[in-house]
């Protein structure tokens, strides 16, 4: 497809990056919701689902979701994300406040938005560096669990 067919459905370049935005919110929030309503598991699985969870975003499209991120901030529209980031790191925290309760919410809060940030932070960067690294490095996604575990300990 020509890049003018897409004009014929987007009267500018602005409006075809808030259509793209809107659609990965969309589907980030499915993401969410599915986490949300699944069923009880371990806590010593939560760091395996964080990091299949975060490279199942990025990992199909690497450059195209780094590049998101860019044109999020560029928009105006990096808050959304954010406060998307930060309702996962809620239930994340809900989760392990239920294993662990006599940690307390602000010290769960604290674990979830760390292992959050370490694995986005780390897949993105990958991302726009070495995105190959986000589909079959096993070495990678070792040291991502590790890490997502290591935050994720309250004890």
């Amino acid at each position: 497809m020509g890049s003018g067919s897409f004009y014929q459905y987007f009267p500018d370049r602005p409006a075809l990056i808030a259509a793209l935005i809107d659609r990965q919110l969309a589907d980030d929030r499915a993401t969410l919701q599915a986490f949300v309503g699944m069923p009880e598991v371990s806590v010593g699985a939560l760091p395996e689902l964080l990091v299949q969870g975060v490279l199942d975003v990025y990992g199909a499209r690497p450059k195209a979701m780094a590049n998101m991120v860019v044109l999020l901030r560029e928009l105006g529209r990096d808050s959304e994300v954010a406060a998307l980031t930060e309702e996962f790191c809620a239930a994340l925290a809900t989760r392990l406040e239920r294993a662990h309760p006599n940690a307390g919410r602000a010290t769960c809060l604290d674990a979830a938005r760390t292992a959050v940030h370490a694995v986005l932070g780390s897949v993105r960067q990958a991302g726009q560096e070495t995105p190959d690294r986000l589909v079959g490095d096993d070495a990678f996604r070792s040291r991502l669990v590790a890490v997502a575990r290591a935050a994720l300990t309250l004890g």
